[in-house]
This record gives C-alpha cells, sequence and structure tokens, in this order.
C-alpha cells in the first residue's frame, strides 16, 4: 500500500518532513470508488441558517444602537454639565454686582 490509497487527512508530515500515517488509518482510495461529492444543504439548514445570520445582523444592530445612545447620553450630559457650570459662574458674578453695587458687600455676609 502506498499513500495513494490513504486520504489526506489520515496523514501528517515529521518534522523531518517524512509522511506518516495516523493512527486507525484505513485505506479507503481505489480506483473503482468514486470520490464523494458533498450534499446540498436542505431547505430547512437553508432557513435555519438565513435565520441565524438574520438574528446576528439583529443581535449586531442593536448591539450599535445602544453604543450610539451611550455616546449621545454622554455628550448630553457633559453639555449640561458645561452649561450648569457656566450658568452657576455667572448667577454668582450677578450676585456679586448686585452686591456691589448697593454697598452691602461685606465678608460677614
Amino acid at each position: 500500500m502506498c499513500s495513494a490509497h490513504f486520504k489526506p487527512s489520515d496523514m501528517y508530515k515529521t518534522i523531518t518532513l517524512l509522511t506518516r500515517l495516523k493512527a486507525g488509518a484505513v485505506p479507503s482510495q481505489f480506483t473503482w470508488t468514486k470520490a464523494r461529492q458533498e450534499r446540498p444543504q436542505n431547505k430547512l439548514q437553508n432557513f435555519k441558517n438565513m435565520n441565524e445570520q438574520q438574528a446576528q445582523e439583529e443581535r449586531r444592530q442593536s448591539f450599535v444602537d445602544l453604543l450610539r445612545q451611550d455616546v449621545e447620553l454622554e455628550e448630553v450630559t457633559e453639555s449640561a454639565v458645561q452649561e450648569a457650570s457656566a450658568s452657576s459662574v455667572s448667577k454668582w458674578k450677578k450676585w456679586l454686582r448686585m452686591k456691589w453695587k448697593t454697598k452691602t458687600f461685606s465678608l460677614l455676609n
């Protein structure tokens, strides 16, 4: 028997590049045997694959949507904080000006 009678998956190469048979390999390639063709997927398998791909796409899209919402919320929160702090500073300045103008400003008040 030579390597022509074994499937490539039944053999492996050693470090020294010798071809060896895997344990339990059985000769199955002969001139009278036909190469098996892969069976085409049936309609149910195609439907399952299509549904799985669709479900994966929906999960991916919902994840992307959640990320967008997080980014938008972060931007809104950040701008709100900036506006609030700017508003507080301006209110504080107005209060100081009013107190200074009316001369009611003192360190004890």
